[in-house]
């Protein structure tokens, strides 16, 4: 194989800016860039804020399960056997719909 030769790209003849056009084009810049900083200053406190919000639902939301999770069991415990007396089941098996329905009036 042979070696190619690689010619460099010419630039394009940059063209001639005055030191006033340049002054105006660096503080329009800069004032652009005063405008970008400002924006994303702002849209970094309102991400930090639903971060916060966020977790804060999570917490409302998990802890009451947890809470119920752990308190609710042996609270409805002592209900839930009053209710099996109620429908007659005394084995714990469930409700026995043959007996419910001879229990029924005629």
């Amino acid at each position: 194989m042979e070696k190619q030769e690689i010619k460099p790209v010419e630039a394009a003849p940059l063209p001639s800016v005055s030191n006033d056009e340049l002054k105006h084009l660096l503080e329009e810049n800069q004032a652009l860039l005063r405008d970008v900083h400002e924006m994303t200053r702002k849209i970094k406190g309102y991400i930090t804020f639903q971060k916060v919000l966020s977790f804060i639902y999570f917490i409302i939301i998990v802890v009451p399960l947890v809470i119920g999770a752990i308190y609710l069991p042996p609270i409805l415990k002592p209900i839930l056997e009053q209710y099996k007396n109620l429908l007659g089941s005394s084995d714990g098996q469930g409700l026995d719909v043959a007996n419910v329905i001879k229990a029924l009036p005629k």
